[in-house]
């Protein structure tokens, strides 16, 4: 008999046991929906400003944005902890996307809805809809060819005072008519001409649809 043989009848579960020695089991996966809802609230409501400062914001401007994961790519795949980073790292994206096109805010999470719907695809999806506040209120940066767009009023008339004055005494002092009356319509021209530059905005770029990048 070999050597094998021998030592397998003497402990006939010996040779089982070293075949499984070392394996250990990680965390555990996350099967249940209602557990991806409650621990994906929670992360929300760590990230969201209370009533009161909510209600002092109420007119501060706003951006609101979306994410989904379908539930097949979640589902006894992944263990709490991945997903509360995964949570995490959504929202982060959400704020410096809205910071790409809106660097002069400070951006806050005012409202949050989440809810088990069918995405674009029509997969049933974990969905989560974030509303951000400014808590500076900035004006809305608007962008012309990839510039902010400026907007620069040029009032002639009161740039050339001194010269409408002096042309009016000019006139006044003169015995030609044909002259006076060229002097007038200079005059006019120079008074009323007020130069207002202001470049169009170009639409920003819709970025509410960023669930797309952020599936599970």
């Amino acid at each position: 008999m070999s050597l094998i043989d021998q030592a397998t009848a003497r402990n006939p579960h010996k040779m089982r046991m070293s075949e499984t020695a070392g394996t250990k089991k990680g965390p555990s996966k996350i099967i249940q929906t209602t557990e991806f809802m409650s621990q994906l609230r929670d992360v929300l409501d760590g990230h969201l400003i209370d009533k009161k400062t909510r209600k002092e914001w109420k007119n501060y401007r706003t951006r609101l944005k979306k994410a989904h994961w379908p539930l097949a790519g979640l589902t006894n795949k992944i263990d709490a902890e991945i997903w509360k980073n995964m949570c995490n790292g959504v929202l982060k994206a959400m704020v410096k996307n809205i910071r790409n096109s809106q660097p002069n805010g400070e951006w806050k999470l005012g409202e949050y809805e989440a809810d088990i719907r069918p995405n674009p695809n029509g997969d049933e999806s974990i969905i989560i809809a974030c509303k951000w506040i400014d808590a500076n209120n900035a004006m809305d940066l608007r962008y012309q060819n990839g510039v902010p767009a400026l907007d620069v009023n040029i009032n002639m008339a009161d740039a050339n005072k001194d010269l409408i004055e002096v042309l009016s005494k000019k006139q006044s002092k003169s015995n030609d008519d044909e002259l006076k009356d060229l002097m007038k319509q200079f005059i006019s021209a120079v008074a009323g001409n007020t130069t207002t530059e202001k470049k169009a905005p170009e639409p920003e770029t819709s970025v509410d649809e960023l669930a797309d990048g952020f599936e599970g």
